[in-house]
């Protein structure tokens, strides 16, 4: 019991905080009134537009990106080098697409979009 009386006495009632708790408050404080203050300028609806629509275009090439490297490098590696062989010959000799070739047409697609892609990016 006596031991519970003595840690009661070193609790001093209406004590001041520690300067740590201090701290942390006004840093919250700083927090909740930076949030409620204007941007440093105004962003005009264009610019809104303009930071949407690269951003969209980033997406876009991501995309086209990942798509270009799952039709570069499909399941089976060691099939894709005689695939691709066998792609660059028919379409030089003028055969009907198979789906060997539909990949390489697929690629050559995915690889104008990127293109396209990079030219809308560049004239943002």
């Amino acid at each position: 019991m006596d031991d519970a009386r003595d840690a009661a006495s070193l609790i001093i009632p209406g004590m001041a905080r520690g300067w740590e708790s201090k701290s942390v408050e006004e840093q919250i404080e700083a927090r909740v009134a930076d949030a409620g203050k204007a941007p440093a300028r105004p962003v005009s609806a264009a610019e809104v537009a303009r930071d949407q629509k690269r951003q969209g275009l980033l997406l876009a090439r991501a995309r086209v990106l990942q798509q270009l490297q799952k039709v570069q490098n499909p399941v089976a590696p060691e099939s894709t080098t005689t695939s691709a062989e066998a792609d660059s010959s028919a379409l030089a000799a003028g055969h009907a697409l198979d789906g060997a070739d539909h990949r390489l047409t697929y690629r050559k697609m995915l690889e104008q979009a990127l293109a396209d892609l990079e030219r809308q990016l560049a004239a943002l």
